[in-house]
């Protein structure tokens, strides 16, 4: 939702792919998975194409890259924000959770960068499996790690942050933002949302 926000108040026309619904052009498709299976995400991506689409903001499951549901296509830029045990009714241990959710860095991002797209990969470092995602990630040169984080130590964090009743006011790389939303999860969002908004549209510009 933030980053469907930001992009379409820079005047992009977006779609979304996730566990709440699928939409595109003021049109709302009730959701069957948070992905897809293969045959219906090609074909909701191709009438979002023809629909003249220009930015796809989807959830991947690591249940859908187990099943290589999302295998060939090609991301500009992805997201990791955590794992906790939620999947374990699928997964027969959380070693196989990561290294499925790992896929899509390690794996199709880096086919993606294959391709020419840029690829880039925000990760959330204060998050135990993200930090084993960011070592996975040294070893692939061609695709650009960023990290996010409540710390100065990461690349996307609040300058200064205000938290109460009211909301979460901050700054994050020269940005003001005021959210009607509580909570660290929340700020942690927000940092991936504006650090992986910031890098699409230097890339677009560039």
């Amino acid at each position: 939702y933030l980053l469907e926000a930001i992009f379409k108040a820079a005047g992009e026309k977006v779609g979304v792919i996730g566990t709440v619904n699928f939409r595109y052009d003021q049109k709302i498709i009730p959701s069957t998975h948070t992905t897809p299976g293969a045959t219906e995400l090609q074909a909701l991506l191709a009438e979002m194409k023809n629909a003249q689409v220009s930015t796809v903001i989807m959830e991947v499951s690591s249940h859908a890259l187990k099943m290589r549901r999302t295998d060939g296509i090609e991301f500009d830029g992805v997201i990791f924000t955590n794992l906790s045990r939620e999947h374990l009714d699928f997964h027969p241990d959380m070693d196989d959770y990561f290294n499925s959710k790992a896929r899509l860095f390690t794996e199709l991002l880096k086919d993606s960068v294959s391709r020419g797209k840029p690829g880039v990969a925000l990760i959330e470092g204060q998050d135990l499996y993200g930090q084993k995602l960011l070592e996975k990630l040294k070893k692939i040169q061609s695709i650009s790690v960023a990290t996010f984080g409540m710390s100065s130590g990461f690349d996307f964090h609040a300058q200064w942050l205000q938290a109460d009743l009211t909301g979460i006011r901050g700054k994050i790389g020269g940005h003001p933002f005021h959210l009607r939303l509580a909570g660290d999860f929340n700020i942690l969002n927000t940092l991936a949302a504006i650090g992986m908004a910031e890098y699409s549209f230097s890339v677009t510009d560039a």
